[in-house]
């Protein structure tokens, strides 16, 4: 999944709107420096371990849902995202 264009991150991004999320920040995994939606606000340590937090590994891509904790932990609004499916 770490092979997603921006175009379609941000047509993912859209559509875990309409499901009730905030947004969703991406981190895609690579070797050396890790591309992530929020580098305005987080450093490549804290991107760095978002990413080994997750287990991610290279080619891999990192989906954390923003919004409030209810909307966000439910992963009944998100089953595709849940089974590593895309929508």
């Amino acid at each position: 999944m770490g092979g997603y264009t921006r175009n379609q991150l941000d047509g993912l991004t859209n559509y875990v709107k309409t499901l009730g999320a905030g947004g969703l920040v991406y981190i895609k995994v690579q070797e050396g420096k890790n591309e992530c939606s929020s580098e305005k606000f987080l450093s490549q340590e804290e991107i760095a371990a978002l990413a080994d937090r997750a287990e991610a590994k290279p080619g891999d891509l990192v989906l954390i849902v923003s919004g409030t904790w209810q909307r966000s932990a439910d992963h009944s609004r998100f089953p595709a995202a849940r089974n590593g499916q895309s929508p």
